[in-house]
């Protein structure tokens, strides 16, 4: 029992002496609470700073034309900066329907191509082939039918509508040889700069997989993203400035587009600035920075 007693005891000094710390320290924190209050209130003599120790620096203010939040909409008049993406104002990448064995890719990735270009060719020669068979079946259903209609009142008219049968599908497996041949021969759709060559002479691939990517870069097009609440201050056909990332050099463009539905995960609206782009200078797949002016309240 002494024992016990003498446990209990222990215990209770521990308790009552970790009460009186908490009590300590919670008296410390306040000390120091009013000293700071005191010394922010006016008409109260500023405490002089320890040589030791550093003066408190406060970040600069954010300016809004520098950044504005998805809920916070810029000052009408100020400049809005936005991040964006330079592409092409036309990108496609190039198949064969088909598919079959790559007989021949004629360009190389950055080859300037004009539109109507050959650039491969996929699986052609059976495509010949079958154009000749379907060529000599139209001929000679072609011939049949006119020999019938020499005939005159010999022929029946049951004759005379299968030969006039056989000829129409004759002509429809010749036009059905000759789109297949056409197909086989990837041309440029327009003029463009070769993105991406993905396949080579000796492949098989397989219908409808991409052998070139092509690009056209003039104009260039600026996809950029704004907030959704100061999208209703843009429209088509305002001036811009963009540069791309780690360049100091800016070149006009203008707003071409902007998108009618906000993304609701970002709350952000798409937009696109269309920037002449002669010299190539502008490569799709950089990031830019655009600068659109939101006009003054009653400016536009």
């Amino acid at each position: 029992m002494e024992a016990q007693s003498t446990v209990m005891m222990s215990l209770a000094t521990i308790k009552n002496g970790y009460s009186f710390l908490r009590t300590l320290v919670r008296f410390v924190y306040t000390i120091a609470a009013l000293a700071l209050g005191s010394a922010a209130l006016p008409g109260c003599p500023a405490t002089e700073e320890s040589p030791d120790e550093p003066a408190l620096v406060l970040p600069p203010p954010v300016d809004v034309d520098d950044e504005v939040g998805p809920d916070e909409a810029a000052p009408a008049g100020r400049a809005l900066r936005l991040p964006g993406e330079v592409e092409g104002s036309r990108e496609v990448s190039l198949a064969t329907p088909a598919g079959g064995l790559v007989e021949r890719v004629a360009v190389q990735v950055g080859d300037p191509v004009r539109r109507g270009q050959l650039l491969a060719e996929v699986d052609l020669a059976p495509r010949e082939v079958d154009l000749q068979r379907a060529r000599a079946a139209d001929r000679q259903a072609a011939a049949e039918h006119e020999r019938v209609l020499a005939l005159g009142d010999v022929a029946t008219d049951q004759q005379r509508l299968e030969l006039e049968t056989r000829a129409a599908l004759a002509r429809a497996d010749l036009r059905a040889a000759e789109l297949a041949r056409e197909r086989a021969r990837v041309t440029a759709p327009f003029d463009g700069v070769v993105a991406a060559r993905w396949a080579e002479p000796g492949e098989v691939v397989a219908p409808g997989a991409a052998l070139l990517q092509l690009v056209d870069a003039e104009p260039a097009v600026v996809r950029a993203t704004v907030a959704a609440v100061d999208a209703a201050q843009l429209e088509a056909g305002m001036e811009a400035r963009v540069a791309q990332v780690g360049s100091e050099d800016a070149v006009a463009g203008t707003v071409s587009r902007v998108y009618p539905t906000a993304d609701p995960v970002s709350r952000t609206v798409t937009l696109e600035i269309e920037v002449a782009n002669d010299d190539g200078a502008l490569r799709p797949g950089t990031l830019a920075t655009a600068v659109v002016q939101v006009p003054p309240e009653g400016g536009r």
